[in-house]
């Protein structure tokens, strides 16, 4: 059940993104989130439906969306988003742009204060999401 919704969410995009062939001015979400427990098996889940897919992931981590300098995550995330449009482009095979753990880079506990890159972090995905093909 968990690929079959991977694979549903990972065709739409693919499809989508193949001149309309969904219909007219379709909009399908281009963020899939995973949500569950700590340890029950999200990102090797997730993992094991690429690999039966024959999705190509370019993973990245939380701990990557932190940096000294504001915008570099944000230039990180366009640079593996670009990666994987890349590999579709170049060899035809899917792919996609996971990053694990996001609550932990760019969530905010308690009360705590958002950081520059968090709200870059945050743009440039509403950006990607908007504007997938630029």
């Amino acid at each position: 059940q968990f690929t079959d919704r991977v694979a549903l969410h990972v065709v739409k995009n693919f499809l989508c993104d193949r001149h309309d062939a969904l219909g007219v001015n379709t909009r399908v979400p281009l963020i899939l989130g995973v949500w569950g427990a700590k340890g029950c098996g999200k990102t090797f889940n997730l993992e094991l439906a690429c690999k039966a897919l024959n999705v190509y992931p370019i993973i990245m981590s939380a701990g990557e969306l932190e940096d000294e300098w504001a915008g570099t995550p944000g230039r990180l995330i366009r640079s593996r988003y670009r990666k994987a449009a890349d590999i579709i482009k170049n060899t035809g095979k899917m792919s996609c742009l996971i990053i694990n753990d996001i609550d932990a880079g760019i969530g905010r506990f308690k009360q705590t204060q958002a950081t520059v890159n968090t709200q870059m972090v945050m743009g440039t995905l509403m950006n990607l999401c908007d504007h997938p093909n630029r």
